[in-house]
């Protein structure tokens, strides 16, 4: 912990780059957090060395007591499992808007330089740390592109006389006896015929402006149905932009299309999906076409916007 009793939590808008898919399923593969570590050096850490194996289970509870010099901000707590070799495993986390400190019924603007308390608790995890591992809570400003960054760049002291960390340690007087080992069953599988193989592939990118570029393609593959033969095929793409200096900067884009044939009948469905902002709006445009045949004839189209008012987001 730091000797001094503040600490500034000032972290880029681009932290978050290996937090994995929120809903996990959307994607064929590379959905699940990774290594943390490079997240971690972009954040505020604090580590404790686990000299006797530490089971967690539950949710741990961080308690802050913060000032602001913004009127909107957040903040997200990871809790991590570092081994010796210093790959960072996440085991839980949780983001707070700070202007629902109180309450999230209540909103209400932040006031610079005024006190505040809040109370985050983190997901529930149950973790085994081994000993000689290192639990380290790490706390940043973003955690994109899980979570849309505050409207400007934010600076959050905190008290550290005021803050805690509650950890859910399972404690037993008399361990359950392990179940008896069982024979799993198999996952049914649905008897398609493939016709087009899945693939999937992501990239990260520092671009030479400074943007820092996530894209992924998921070839969801075609499969014909052997009861109606019907055929059914889809691919999707996203794009996640952000500048690490300016959140507003944030852009998200995808692409979806979908196909569907029987026989001599066929149509096709493609999605376009664009998300900006500033500090004061959400911008969303989206288009739809969608064709019929061989010739892709169109029957129909659609394309339409919307600005959305940020309010405390």
């Amino acid at each position: 912990m730091p000797k001094d009793t503040k600490q500034d939590v000032a972290t880029p808008a681009h932290v978050g780059r290996a937090s994995g898919v929120f809903c996990p399923g959307m994607r064929i593969d590379n959905e699940l957090p990774g290594d943390q570590s490079g997240d971690d050096a972009l954040s505020v850490c604090y580590d404790l060395r686990v000299e006797t194996p530490l089971e967690l289970l539950g949710r741990a509870v961080l308690k802050i007591a913060f000032a602001v010099d913004t009127p909107a901000a957040q903040i997200v707590a990871r809790l991590c499992d570092v081994a010796p070799d210093g790959v960072s495993q996440r085991i839980s986390y949780r983001a707070l808007n700070l202007t629902h400190h109180n309450e999230h019924e209540t909103l209400e603007a932040l006031v610079p330089g005024q006190c505040y308390t809040a109370e985050i608790a983190l997901n529930e995890c149950a973790h085994l740390l081994r000993a000689g591992h290192t639990l380290r809570l790490a706390l940043s400003n973003s955690y994109w592109p899980i979570i849309w960054p505050a409207p400007t760049p934010t600076t959050i002291t905190l008290d550290l006389v005021a803050c805690s960390l509650e950890l859910p340690v399972r404690s037993v007087s008399k361990e359950t006896a392990a179940c008896a080992p069982h024979t799993p069953q198999a996952y049914p599988d649905w008897p398609a015929e493939t016709l087009r193989a899945t693939d999937a592939r992501a990239t990260t990118i520092t671009q030479d402006d400074g943007f820092i570029v996530q894209e992924t393609f998921d070839d969801f593959g075609v499969a014909r149905d052997p009861d109606h033969g019907m055929e059914v095929g889809s691919h999707a793409t996203s794009r996640y932009a952000i500048h690490p200096d300016d959140p507003a900067t944030a852009k998200f884009q995808s692409e979806w299309n979908f196909t569907f044939k029987r026989e001599a009948w066929q149509v096709e469905i493609d999605t376009e999906n664009t998300m900006t902002c500033d500090a004061q709006n959400f911008y969303v445009h989206r288009k739809l076409r969608a064709t019929e045949g061989e010739t892709k004839a169109e029957v129909l189209a659609k394309e339409w916007s919307r600005t959305i008012p940020r309010g405390h987001l």
